[in-house]
């Protein structure tokens, strides 16, 4: 039995063909049955989805590889996550992220949360010698670890007085902390 070849210019045919059947529609339907996936067939019946428009496409292919398709609106919610161990994992477009702030309902409301959301905002490599560089710089003659205990214990003592202004001050809301002194 022989085997025929087919050229490169045919098998564009047949996946343009086929891209046309199956992806009739707009290019964002195409991106939702695709599963946002950025291999080469992909983005090809992406192009023949988005009717030749390659700026949509090479945006888009943009942002799903630089934010791993990760909505914008997201962002805080990944880069202030308990759960996260090391900021290094996190997709490029959040850590180049100008400002960000943590989603409210992130912000912690009991002692050993605060520390822990505290320690992790210094330390998202699982370096413990940052709270010592970073602490010892405002501690004053205090040791660095006294230092941030009394931290902690003043913004206690801040949410049972002003859960509204403690709020404010632990997420970065500043505008908002300078309005409400």
């Amino acid at each position: 039995m022989t085997q025929v070849r087919v050229s490169r210019k045919e098998r564009r045919k047949q996946q343009a063909a086929f891209g046309q059947q199956r992806y009739e529609g707009s290019y964002h339907q195409f991106l939702d049955t695709s599963g946002r996936k950025t291999d080469i067939d992909t983005l090809l019946a992406g192009a023949i989805a988005s009717g030749g428009d390659f700026t949509t496409l090479v945006s888009d292919m943009h942002g799903r590889i630089y934010a791993e398709g990760i909505a914008e609106a997201d962002y805080g919610r990944r880069l202030f996550s308990p759960t996260l161990g090391d900021i290094r994992s996190l997709p490029a477009a959040i850590l180049d992220a100008k400002e960000e702030l943590p989603p409210l309902d992130l912000i912690p409301t009991d002692r050993g949360a605060l520390e822990t959301f505290l320690r992790g905002l210094m330390m998202r490599n699982g370096a413990d010698n940052n709270i010592d560089v970073i602490v010892g710089g405002w501690a004053g003659k205090l040791a660095p670890k006294t230092a941030f205990d009394f931290h902690i214990h003043a913004l206690v003592t801040l949410r049972d007085c002003d859960q509204e202004l403690y709020t404010a001050l632990v997420g970065g809301r500043f505008g908002l902390v300078i309005r409400l002194t």
